[in-house]
């Protein structure tokens, strides 16, 4: 087994002592898989590698926030019992990847087939794993989008996913500003 690696860390310099000190001061990083895992095993079953729920669990096997669970299971809420009872914590890594892979099927990402298991790729998994559209925006697109709709309504619809949360306006276009508007620039 590894037990060392090397990793790079890009940040704003505002955050920068708070990466300094986990690295100088031996603070353990904790893995934040667990938060994005339906859209991680999307990309895995639209690349190919993961095409069973037993090759799911396998995948886990080799991340980072395995080996974080098995030194670490209280931080991720495994009980001692548990972690006894299933030292390779195979039920728990199981019941995330079928727990994933329904809601995939939900949105119309992937198909999975509960009697064998299998786990198989759509395109609208393929487009949002290759143009890393998250799970939730294709939530809002589905429930959303209906084929009579407005270019603006669309567009509207398109601006509530999540890929646009850290997309800032620029100064000028702030309400208020006496910078010119998006109207003043379409419209000279």
């Amino acid at each position: 087994m590894i037990e060392t690696g090397v990793g790079y860390i890009c940040t704003t310099i505002d955050k920068l002592p708070h990466y300094l000190s986990a690295v100088t001061q031996q603070h353990p990083i904790e893995s934040r898989l667990v938060e994005k895992i339906i859209d991680n095993l999307n990309a895995e079953i639209a690349l190919g590698t993961v095409t069973t729920v037993y090759e799911g669990v396998q995948w886990l096997g080799y991340s980072y926030m395995f080996v974080r669970w098995k030194k670490n299971p209280l931080g991720y809420g495994i009980d001692w019992q548990e972690f006894q009872d299933d030292p390779t914590l195979t039920q728990r890594r199981r019941s995330l990847i079928i727990r994933a892979a329904k809601h995939l099927q939900k949105l119309q990402m992937i198909i999975f087939n509960e009697a064998t298991e299998a786990l198989s790729p759509k395109d609208l998994g393929r487009i949002a794993s290759n143009f890393y559209v998250l799970n939730t925006s294709i939530e809002i697109f589905n429930s959303l989008l209906k084929p009579t709709q407005s270019e603006a309504d669309i567009l509207s619809i398109i601006a509530l996913s999540g890929e646009f949360d850290n997309i800032q306006a620029r100064g000028c276009c702030h309400h208020g500003s006496s910078g010119p508007t998006y109207a003043d620039i379409m419209y000279r």
